[in-house]
């Protein structure tokens, strides 16, 4: 079994146990249980075929957990996907999200890569960020975190749980972050919706 079969069925065994309405965008060749699962290309196990550079054909408020592995670093209208998510996505409801961190040098290596995240990059959607005028979709944060390697060199996430202590050691080490590269970047977000 390689590492991604084996990635995929740590997610699937923690997703399991998920209630409710649940999506998973950019599927691929790992749809998961109990999701409805969205790609590009009809594979087996899509449920639906939709561009993520388009309106997804969702009803508002929709779903109760949105998952996406490896996939927002594939689209190039950022804001517009991050609107859709929020609009379909319950104001009690979350959003996983997993990227490779731009440290990382494998992050380069894909032609198909559009887009960069980092520890802050979903800042600019909380409410009172300076840069808050670029859109009015506004997420909270719930969790960020960074880890070395979802690969055969696991005993060095030690090293993550001690950038993952707190903002201020995860800010440190993203200042840094050239000398000692993460793997992945997950980010736990909620939607904040205006009521009326």
């Amino acid at each position: 079994m390689n590492h991604t079969e084996r990635k995929y069925r740590m997610i699937q065994k923690r997703m399991r146990s998920e209630k409710g309405a649940k999506l998973q965008l950019g599927s691929g060749r790992m749809p998961l249980e109990g999701f409805i699962n969205l790609d590009v290309v009809r594979l087996p196990g899509t449920d639906v075929v939709a561009d993520l550079e388009k309106s997804l054909p969702f009803e508002d408020d929709a779903f109760d957990l949105v998952y996406s592995r490896h996939t927002l670093e594939h689209v190039g209208n950022t804001l517009g996907l991050l609107s859709e998510i929020h609009r379909i996505t319950k104001s009690s409801g979350r959003i996983e999200i997993e990227v490779p961190h731009p440290s990382y040098i494998f992050m380069f290596c894909d032609p198909t890569h559009k887009h960069f995240f980092t520890l802050h990059s979903f800042d600019y959607f909380q409410e009172k960020n300076e840069f808050d005028f670029y859109t009015s979709v506004r997420f909270k944060i719930l969790r960020r975190s960074v880890q070395f390697t979802g690969g055969r060199f696991k005993l060095f996430n030690l090293i993550s749980s001690v950038v993952n202590i707190c903002s201020f050691t995860q800010d440190l080490w993203e200042r840094f972050c050239w000398w000692l590269p993460m793997e992945n970047l997950f980010i736990i977000l909620q939607p904040v919706k205006k009521r009326g």
